[in-house]
């Protein structure tokens, strides 16, 4: 029997309706150029590169200069818009291009749409990204939230051929001297000498749909109103303010930049851009087409060339960059006032890695709906404390305790102390999944939101030797802890396996003179089942000359250091035992 929810109305305030004046936090992410290119006219908001290549250079976008460039774009693309959108059904189509207007912005790379955000966002448009890689979900998806345009750039005519045939609104293609770069590169020489109001503020409702970032099913759309982007703002403008104050470097994020390695159809990218806009600090771009054919060796190349003071990536990104590679360059690395990671677990290699080379850097969990929810500042990176500017996630244990203290557990957020909750529920655009909480205590049968992970908990003692503190480290997805019956009944940590087969197997790779191979992704499946089948997806480094026709040795698939790396991690799990692999291209299937 379901258990009934017991106080089942949230008591945090929900934020304002669509009808509701602006806030005055939402009033300053939307005036937040025009108001900083009056107070820091000739800061840099913005460092863009030239090209595909970190040698090619970059060049910065002050405050000035992208709120001229903005509001240019903005008076512009509303007339064009206007008339291309324009229907004989629909008199005085203009007045309707702001609030109820949804655009996407097809560009790669994602960064060329920068400005072009920004500028419908200022007239109140909403702006919608999804995925080039399944044009019938995304296709499905744009005419479900009646998107009336799509603005593309960088993808072929066959791709485009893709959207047109079944999206109900206009494409229009990006002009070539719209590319950030060129817009930047143009206000420099004085090109453009009108001056363009700022729009009147408006909210856009919502501000931007995107895609959950699931790697399961038909991806969620998420409705984000520009209010969910003001929670924690005050947070967030403390913790800006606060690297300015460090004294163990000499970079300031007032002149050295974060570089965000993260796409803009990523939910992420917006805590970055928030943080941008509301502390006027500036933000850098790496040009890539894929990120996940983002290699460490370029992240490395690129924040060297971009000579930036933050790093915000996932740690999956952080774990391509060689070992060696980071002791080279482990200077630069502790340096930088923020490297900051989110969107996948921290492994332990990487965090000793990082403590080792005294590389100090932020550990961040969260999810789309909610935010950041636990964090880890100091080494091990691994163990994560809730923030302390949200509630604490209430514990529900689902092991009990070991000979060292330690249990796993699940975590859950209360409906009622949840602004984000209390906001999506209020207004919908984001679905939240609310269960009667099935812990002990005060809060048992209230609605609260199940992050769904697990964690080891354990208890350490704190910094300072004074007591002790309660830590979590993150080991996966329910769906993650295989249990196998093929020969009793066992369990494995996927992840942890996933984790250190990537790590093993890519310290082999290091090795290997010549081969462009690195381990892309590792994915061990079979959970109920009388054997497992582990997937390799191996990448090929597009900067080496390759033939994998020609037979060289130097190019061939590295089978047999695969092999090796299996029976190594098969001696820890001896669970595991080899019948057979497959091979398909890049593609390595190992059946177990």
């Amino acid at each position: 029997m379901t258990p009934e929810f017991v106080n089942p109305f949230p008591k945090a305030h929900p934020g304002p309706s669509d009808a509701d004046p602006l806030t005055d936090d939402e009033l300053s992410l939307l005036l937040a150029i025009p108001r900083a290119a009056e107070s820091t006219p000739n800061s840099t908001l913005f460092r863009l590169p030239l090209g595909p290549h970190p040698s090619m250079g970059f060049v910065d976008a002050t405050c000035a200069e992208v709120r001229s460039i903005v509001a240019r774009l903005a008076s512009t693309w509303k007339t064009k818009l206007a008339e291309l959108l324009h229907k004989p059904d629909e008199p005085g189509c203009e007045w309707s291009i702001g609030p109820g207007t949804t655009i996407c912005i097809m560009v790669e790379p994602s960064f060329h749409g920068i400005f072009h955000l920004l500028a419908f966002w200022a007239i109140g448009c909403t702006i919608q990204f999804v995925s080039a890689v399944d044009p019938e979900v995304g296709i499905t998806q744009l005419n479900e939230c009646h998107c009336r345009a799509m603005i593309c750039s960088g993808l072929s005519e066959k791709q485009i051929d893709k959207w047109r045939k079944g999206f109900d609104g206009a494409i229009i293609q990006l002009p070539e001297q719209e590319q950030p770069h060129r817009l930047v590169q143009a206000e420099k020489h004085g090109q453009h000498n009108t001056f363009y109001p700022w729009p009147t503020a408006q909210r856009p409702t919502p501000a931007f749909i995107l895609q959950s970032s699931g790697t399961t099913g038909v991806p969620k759309l998420l409705r984000f109103s520009l209010y969910f982007y003001t929670i924690g703002l005050a947070n967030h403008r403390q913790n800006q303010f606060s690297l300015a104050r460090l004294s163990r470097t000499y970079k300031s994020p007032y002149t050295h930049p974060r570089l965000v390695l993260v796409p803009f159809y990523w939910p992420s990218f917006y805590t970055y851009l928030v943080i941008t806009l509301a502390t006027g600090t500036p933000m850098a771009f790496a040009y890539f087409m894929d990120v996940l054919r983002l290699t460490g060796n370029k992240i490395v190349e690129w924040a060297l060339a971009l000579d930036v003071g933050a790093i915000g990536c996932t740690s999956g990104m952080f774990r391509q960059i060689p070992e060696a590679m980071l002791e080279t360059h482990s200077e630069f690395f502790r340096s930088l006032l923020s490297l900051s990671f989110g969107g996948s677990a921290m492994d332990v290699a990487l965090s000793h890695t990082l403590e080792r080379l005294k590389i100090p850097v932020t550990n961040v969990y969260g999810s789309s709906e909610l935010g950041n929810i636990l964090i880890a500042r100091k080494a091990p990176y691994t163990h994560l404390t809730p923030l302390r500017a949200k509630p604490p996630p209430l514990v529900r244990p689902i092991s009990e305790y070991g000979p060292d203290g330690s249990r796993y557990v699940e975590l859950w957020v209360l409906a009622s102390s949840s602004v984000h909750i209390t906001h999506h529920l209020a207004y919908g655009g984001v679905p939240i999944k609310l269960e009667p909480f099935l812990g002990d205590g005060p809060h048992n049968g209230e609605p609260a939101f199940n992050l769904e992970d697990i964690f080891k908990e354990i208890t350490i003692n704190n910094a300072s030797g004074s007591g002790s503190e309660t830590v979590y480290i993150h080991a996966g997805r329910h769906g993650d802890q295989l249990r196998l019956t093929g020969l009793g009944v066992a369990d494995i940590d996927a992840p942890l396996y996933e984790g250190l087969f990537t790590s093993e197997a890519n310290a082999r790779m290091v090795q290997l003179d010549g081969r462009p191979w690195t381990v892309d992704v590792v994915e061990l499946f079979g959970t109920n089942m009388p054997s497992t089948a582990l997937v390799i997806q191996l990448h090929l480094d597009q900067d080496q000359d390759h033939d994998l026709g020609g037979g060289s040795s130097s190019q061939e698939l590295p089978i047999s250091e695969l092999f090796d790396v299996v029976e190594k991690m098969s001696g820890a799990w001896t669970r595991i035992r080899k019948t057979r692999a497959l091979q398909a291209s890049t593609l390595f299937e190992y059946h177990t």
